[in-house]
């Protein structure tokens, strides 16, 4: 993803709500302006990994807690523009019926500036259950049960 020195994160608080949304909006943007130049394919199915390139500090780092970055960037893939709620790009919907995940990953630490994120996406065959876990991911046994 591009790189932004506001990323969203479950444990900020921010000073007042016009400020999560004006950095939710950009992160959309981001998004979005990634799809055409890379020709993002239409997927029916897909499962998306968010990796978290944290700054080099000495604490540990939970990456779930930049899930709200992680599907401000979903969201501008998805729906690219909120005033056309029923144009989509990436997937007909980001509902658990289209998308697995995102799920959280911790990357390499960055050397310099702010925490960045990547994104990957894994085109799936079909919905993943936990009735087809083995043949939609290939792992013996499903991981959770629906």
């Amino acid at each position: 993803m591009p790189y932004a020195e506001d990323l969203l994160t479950s444990n900020k608080r921010y000073p007042h709500w016009s400020v999560e949304y004006r950095i939710r909006k950009q992160l959309r943007r981001d998004a979005t302006s990634l799809i055409a130049p890379m020709r993002v394919p239409r997927l029916q199915h897909a499962a998306i990994y968010y990796v978290l390139h944290p700054r080099k500090l000495s604490r540990s780092r939970d990456p779930g807690n930049w899930a709200p970055a992680a599907k401000a960037y979903i969201d501008g893939l998805v729906t690219p523009d909120p005033k056309q709620p029923l144009l989509r790009h990436l997937l007909p919907d980001d509902d658990h019926t289209h998308l697995l995940g995102p799920n959280p990953v911790m990357g390499e630490p960055v050397g310099s500036g702010c925490a960045r994120m990547s994104l990957v996406i894994v085109e799936l065959t079909k919905p993943l259950t936990s009735g087809n876990a083995e043949t939609v991911t290939g792992i013996d046994a499903p991981t959770y049960m629906t």
